[in-house]
């Protein structure tokens, strides 16, 4: 039930979405939150204003309506190219406090916190580079991110899931987890990011790794821990 989208910059979007499958697929087990904290399902609900819930049928992760959730496999949310983008934070289940932004050339550029409310971002990252977040520095400063070996405890901290709205890519969600392994419950939704497409003649000839213009979220739902 889950999809494969390449993340290869050179690869056009329509044959990003035909490959679903074609790959290896790798998926990072997400555990259940406490019954104080939401589920990526309750995320999606608060943000995109359906109600989500497990669909387990196709490529359907989570459904809400029209629009489905799938998983993107841990082998092709790596790298991203270039675009312009619009990040805006959808919740924040975790005592600490971070950055969101991205990794290139070993930096980390900041973008959002995930603790401004209803703040989002745009802005045009030029290169490849991969999402990340950053905790606070009174919280270790630890930089989290979907390549292992940005990660001290060399595990994958990123999940992604591509949206679509009757059956159209519109976007991804992004969903962090913000310990190493060892101290982590594992459920991914320290950090949830949302981006949305903005329907292009660019955008509509991009791969998943070079998607530009993306476009705000329509709502918000989170927790202030």
């Amino acid at each position: 039930m889950n999809t494969d989208i390449r993340c290869i910059h050179a690869l056009p979007l329509a044959a990003a979405v035909a490959a679903a499958g074609a790959a290896s697929a790798q998926y990072t087990t997400v555990k259940a939150p406490p019954r104080s904290e939401l589920s990526h399902a309750e995320l999606l609900s608060g943000a995109l204003g359906q109600s989500f819930a497990a669909a387990g049928r196709g490529n359907r992760d989570l459904a809400g309506g029209t629009i489905y959730a799938s998983r993107v496999s841990d082998n092709n949310d790596q790298i991203w190219s270039g675009g312009q983008f619009n990040a805006t934070v959808i919740g924040r289940e975790a005592g600490y406090r971070h950055t969101f932004g991205y990794i290139q050339d070993r930096d980390f550029n900041p973008l959002v916190r995930t603790d401004d409310g209803a703040v989002n971002a745009t802005f045009t990252i030029d290169g490849d580079f991969t999402w990340a977040i950053q905790n606070d520095k009174q919280n270790g400063g630890d930089l989290w991110s979907s390549q292992k070996s940005h990660n001290r405890d060399r595990k994958d901290h990123m999940v992604t899931y591509a949206l679509y709205d009757n059956d159209s890519l519109t976007g991804f969600a992004l969903f962090f987890e913000d310990l190493p392994r060892w101290h982590s419950d594992r459920d991914f939704n320290d950090a949830a990011v949302l981006l949305s497409i903005v329907p292009t003649p660019q955008a509509a000839g991009m791969a998943l790794a070079g998607l530009g213009g993306l476009g705000l979220a329509t709502g918000r739902r989170r927790r202030n821990s």
